[in-house]
């Protein structure tokens, strides 16, 4: 397939999923995926269709794949663990949804052990601390008057 029509396609594909036309999307999606099967792009949103027409096995296929070529994203999990859910799958999608909490607790961890949270606020995010199980906080010393002090 020539790279225009490659596009040409992915556009017809993205103007059905605007419309919800989520079949014809998905058969574009995958003439995408079957030309070029490492378009990772193109497969997330052909996963997304699938899922938006009740196609859960093909979606959770589709997931699978793209886990494989990225371990590490704690979204694709998440999103798969929902389409176990709804297929009545509940042991993997507990599985998964385990892995979600493992790898959120992981890229919330500083490096001496503190846990953040990423917060947005307009244009600006702020790391704000959570909970730190190697910080020690010592009170404050009372101020107190001394008895040599004479008025």
């Amino acid at each position: 397939m020539e790279p225009k029509q490659k596009n040409l396609l992915r556009f017809r594909a993205f103007a059905y999923l605007r419309q919800k036309q989520w079949k014809k999307a998905a058969e574009d999606y995958s003439v995408v995926v079957k030309d070029n099967p490492k378009d990772l792009e193109a497969l997330e949103r052909r996963a997304y269709v699938l899922q938006r027409a009740d196609n859960y096995n093909a979606a959770i296929a589709d997931y699978t794949t793209l886990i494989q070529s990225r371990p590490k994203d704690a979204e694709l999990y998440r999103r798969r663990g929902t389409l176990y859910r709804l297929a009545k799958n509940y042991e993997e999608a507990a599985t998964d949804f385990k892995k979600v909490l493992e790898l959120k607790l992981t890229t919330l961890m500083r490096p001496d052990g503190c846990l953040t949270r990423r917060r947005r606020f307009g244009r600006r995010s702020r790391s704000r601390l959570i909970a730190c199980r190697f910080r020690v906080r010592t009170p404050k010393p009372k101020l107190v008057p001394s008895p040599t002090a004479t008025h």
